[in-house]
Parts: C-alpha cells; structure tokens; sequence
C-alpha cells in the first residue's frame, strides 16, 4: 500500500462546474443534495475521510489515524484571487457611471482562474485516495445549496460559496474516477481529537491541541485530525 504524505496549494488547472453557496460545514444545518446516493458501504474499503473548508481547501487522511499518509491542501492562492475580485468589483460599484458590463467581464474572467483551482484540488484529493487499498471517500453530508457566486462577487469572505463548490467537486471527480462516497454527519469532529474523543483548544494556527492528558495526541493540524474523525463516523 502506498500512502505518501503530501502538502501543495489549490494552483492549477482542471474541469469546471457551477459553485454553490454555503456556509462552513461545522455550522450549517443538512440541505439537499445534487449528488446520486452514496454508495454501499464495503467492509474491505479504506475510509479516507475528507474535510473541505477555507484556509485548508481539503485535507484527506485514513481512518487508521496515520496524520503522516495525509493531504493537505492549503488554499492561500485561491483566496489572493478571490480577495482582488472583491475588491475590484467594489471599485467599479462606487463608480459614478454604469460598470455593468466592466463588472461582468471582470467576474467572467476571474471565475475562470477559481473555477479549476477548485477542481485541480478537488482531483488531487481523488488522486491521493488512489494511492490506498480499496479507497472510499468520507465527506460531511451537510452544507451544499444551490446557488452562484455572481451575487456574491464583491464579497471577500470564501465562507459563503467555496466549501460547498468543494463539496460538490471533490464528489463528482471521485464518482468519474470510479472511487466511492459515502456522506456521515460530522458531528463535531472539527473539534474533538480524533484519537481519544476528548474536545480540544483551537489555535489560531491551525493546531487542536488535546485536552486529555492521557492521550497520546497533543498537538495535530486540526484539519487532518477532523478528517480522520470523518473517516471513523462511517463505522459507528
């Protein structure tokens, strides 16, 4: 079995599709859904649990808990673009003249560098999960909604669309590439360590850090460990 440890920003090209709103996938209630249903569960598979989300476009580890076999892909990139369409839309709505169709061209051309960012990660995590036995994603099953990101062009907070476009791209490059999904309630697995249960302090950095002396965890790059705990949620 090969399991590589691997760390890359969401730059690059790949398919495209419509984004969704949403908010983060902690926070949200369950909403409908465009995917077909999950596929059934198989004893043998490998869960690879999968967290979208913002400042870490996805991270991918094993429900065995090997953080080391992990993908984490950090979305500084994407945010850079997302924060100057923003701001140039602002520019061109405090405009005293009509900047309809300068906004429209601007939001055209920017969506086209977002919109493969999102996919190029989205099939890097598909890739990755290849690299195990048997694999089958675990992904949150709540949060997606459909939407665009046109009304929210002048917005610089990701919140409010990328963890769902995620979502919904990590599901599709999973489906065509044969590898399958199966959707849990996450429960509050951003928080919990993912090796004893016990909740742990969130560091601004990123880190959760234990609150159980007796566990052998103490500090874990809180995406990784949300992901391992997606992975286990399919067997409970």
């Amino acid at each position: 079995m090969s399991r590589p440890t691997e760390r890359d920003d969401a730059a690059g090209a790949g398919d495209a599709a419509d984004a969704g709103d949403a908010a983060t996938p902690d926070d949200t209630a369950d909403a409908g859904d465009a995917t077909a249903p999950d596929d059934p569960p198989a004893a043998e598979s490998t869960d690879i649990g999968v967290r979208v989300g913002v400042d870490t476009l996805v991270a991918a580890a094993p429900a065995d808990g090997d953080i080391a076999t992990g993908l984490v892909i950090d979305g500084a990139h994407l945010h850079e673009r997302r924060g100057i369409l923003a701001e140039a839309t602002q520019a061109l709505q405090a405009a005293e003249f009509d900047t309809t169709r300068s906004e429209t061209e601007l939001f055209v051309a920017m969506y086209h560098q977002l919109r493969p960012q999102v996919y190029s990660a989205a099939a890097r995590t598909v890739q990755h999960a290849q690299r195990f036995d048997t694999p089958r994603l675990v992904l949150a099953n709540r949060y997606l909604r459909p939407g665009s990101l046109w009304p929210r062009r002048s917005e610089s907070d990701p919140d409010a669309w990328l963890p769902a476009a995620l979502w919904q791209a990590v599901t599709e490059k999973a489906r065509e590439a044969g590898v399958p999904v199966v959707r849990v309630d996450p429960g509050s697995t951003s928080r919990q360590c993912h090796d004893c249960g016990a909740w742990g302090a969130i560091h601004d950095d990123g880190v959760l850090v234990c609150r159980n002396d007796d566990c052998p965890v103490s500090r874990v790059t809180r995406p990784l460990s949300a992901a391992v705990s997606l992975a286990r949620q399919v067997r409970r």
